[in-house]
């Protein structure tokens, strides 16, 4: 049978105003009560800072916008580039994977669960603070590598892990 997610589940979690949608998305659950397609959603500006005043370190970068794809059937949700992302080695985010993959840490049960019963909510809030916190114990890339990328004004298709250019999604 159909996986459905409730468009009231989704109305709460819009209600902060930090994730919004796209004219069209807003148009497709206003017309229904219930949806099985993949809800896009949009971040507003992230900016990480990693402080640690023993190490002397107080570093941030705006990371840009991203797109937050929930898609109810396989019960998943991934990250991708939006708008204005720092890239570096492939990756716009240091706990997500260039895939789109999210290294949740220790949020992986909570969005597991979530996303298997079907409160998309309770994954996409913890996926918030996932995205506006620096963890420098479990990056794909650090946030120094970003930092260096943005002031560089590095070409972001650069592979900097065996310097070959990769394909960019368009």
């Amino acid at each position: 049978f159909p996986v459905t997610i409730a468009v009231e589940d989704i109305k709460k979690l819009l209600a902060d105003g930090w994730y919004t949608l796209s004219q069209e998305e807003t148009a497709k659950l206003q017309r229904s009560s219930s949806t099985t397609d993949i809800v896009a959603f949009l971040t507003p500006p992230i900016r990480l800072r990693d402080v640690n005043h023993d190490a002397g370190v107080d570093q941030s970068c705006d990371m840009g916008r991203y797109i937050v794809a929930y898609r109810p059937k396989q019960a998943h949700i991934a990250v991708y580039e939006y708008k204005d992302n720092v890239v570096y080695g492939g990756y716009y985010h240091p706990h997500v994977g260039e895939s789109g993959s999210i290294c949740w840490g220790n949020a992986a049960e909570v969005a597991t669960s979530s996303l298997k019963n079907n409160q998309p909510s309770r994954a996409l809030t913890a996926l918030r603070t996932l995205l506006q916190t620096y963890n420098d114990d479990s990056p794909y890339a650090s946030l120094h590598n970003f930092i260096e990328a943005f002031e560089l004004g590095e070409d972001p298709t650069i592979d900097h892990d065996n310097e070959e250019y990769y394909d960019e999604e368009e």
